[in-house]
């Protein structure tokens, strides 16, 4: 479809939240950790940031779409995918499914 120029090439339902703060937030040796991180990509089954740690893969961690709100919903994820990036990395998570069990 083109809107006045534009051809959108994307055929995935995915969300622009590119630049966004996202919080993550999981435990190394028994110690809670967070950071704020930047958005890369956020799909229905996972996301992907920006970040200046590097996670080890199959780590558990809790991902805030909105950290800055007071109440802070927080979503499951395992991270799937690592890949440096000169001084930082691109960490991919797979948001856990609710089994209907």
């Amino acid at each position: 479809m083109t809107i006045q120029g534009f051809k959108e090439l994307r055929q995935s339902v995915r969300i622009d939240m590119e630049a966004s703060d996202i919080g993550v937030f999981w435990l190394e040796q028994g110690q809670e950790h967070s950071l704020i991180a930047k958005h890369a990509d956020i799909s229905r089954f996972g996301t992907s940031f920006i970040s200046s740690t590097n996670f080890p893969l199959g780590c558990n961690v809790l991902i805030a779409l909105q950290p800055s709100k007071d109440s802070v919903e927080k979503i499951p994820a395992k991270v799937c995918r690592v890949e440096p990036q000169q001084q930082l990395f691109l960490i991919a998570v797979e948001f856990e499914q609710k089994s209907n069990a």
